[in-house]
């Protein structure tokens, strides 16, 4: 890689005859002129990792152009891709729609869930200070997609109770989101109850899941669902939205709500909250029984995915 990335200023026509181009960030693939060498190089096999469409299938989750921008990546996609990655079954379909109605039904997807930290599986004993407290965690940016309003309403509801949980944000403030905002730095109901650590180390969430009573993930969508895949790693039960994407990785180890269902969360999460809880000791066994794919799968599948690439007809 320091031989051959791509810096500003160096040519990136001199790359070996016959190379593949990866691109995992789709960062800049709506410009233009970041593109036009591979017009140059027909030789070069470009591959790209699509995370998802979800700025063009749901455009209000985002900021106004995003939807615009993310259109003209993935029909540059289209257009120069010898092969796409992708980390859901999910993904890959609409990924496959989208590439049909754009003149490419020839382009090669592969499907390879990315991998989770071994951090995740080992055992990992719940941080001491969190001791004696019950609390549930949220990961993911603070983005409207991500539901934390619902949340909020639900905290809210419990905060009239004494014994009532904690809710840990993990993740940045995002976009969109000035009713979320106003909730987490005004209200005084929920400033006991809620707490926002983002910027966490790869341990420290490990560590924090392990003394959880469950991740909530209440997305409306998803391309993957990674915080998903490491609370199973770690054993920690799940409440999450009940979206494709989600059933595709925690198949029946997961307990899913409708994410519209604010009742229904509030219902899951004081259950869970109980130290005898049945419905949370009924998630275990299930959890206990999930088969997880090995780490190394994400880089075998994408290995031998490169490996059998033929070139691409540019159009």
């Amino acid at each position: 890689m320091r031989q051959w990335a791509f810096r500003p200023g160096r040519s990136v026509i001199n790359v070996p005859e016959g190379a593949i181009y990866f691109n995992a960030s789709q960062f800049l693939l709506d410009k233009p002129w970041f593109l036009r060498w591979l017009d140059r190089r027909p030789d070069v096999k470009p591959v790209f990792f699509v995370h998802d469409l979800l700025p063009i299938d749901y455009p209000e989750f985002f900021r106004p152009a995003e939807a615009t921008q993310h259109l003209i990546r993935m029909r540059n996609i289209c257009r120069y891709g010898a092969g796409v990655i992708v980390g859901s079954q999910a993904v890959g379909r609409r990924l496959q729609a989208f590439a049909a109605e754009n003149g490419r039904p020839d382009i090669a997807i592969c499907v390879a869930p990315p991998s989770v930290s071994p951090a995740f599986e080992a055992g990992s004993p719940p941080d001491p200070r969190l001791g004696g407290i019950d609390y549930f965690v949220v990961c993911g940016t603070i983005e409207p997609r991500k539901n934390h309003s619902m949340l909020l309403n639900v905290w809210r509801e419990l905060a009239r109770r004494e014994d009532a949980p904690k809710l840990i944000i993990v993740g940045n403030r995002g976009w969109l989101n000035a009713n979320v905002l106003d909730l987490l730095d005004r209200s005084r109901a929920l400033h006991p109850h809620v707490v926002e650590a983002g910027g966490l180390s790869t341990p420290a969430l490990r560590r924090l899941l392990s003394g959880a009573r469950a991740l909530l993930m209440p997305s409306f969508a998803e391309g993957f669902g990674l915080p998903i895949a490491e609370a199973l790693a770690a054993k920690v039960p799940v409440i999450a939205s009940d979206i494709e994407v989600f059933h595709e990785v925690g198949g029946d180890a997961l307990d899913y709500i409708d994410p519209l269902d604010g009742l229904g969360w509030l219902a899951a999460i004081e259950a869970y909250a109980q130290a005898d809880s049945l419905r949370r000791l009924d998630a275990l066994g299930r959890l206990a029984r999930k088969k997880l794919s090995c780490g190394d799968d994400f880089l075998v599948r994408v290995n031998e995915f490169l490996a059998s690439l033929p070139g691409c007809q540019r159009r």
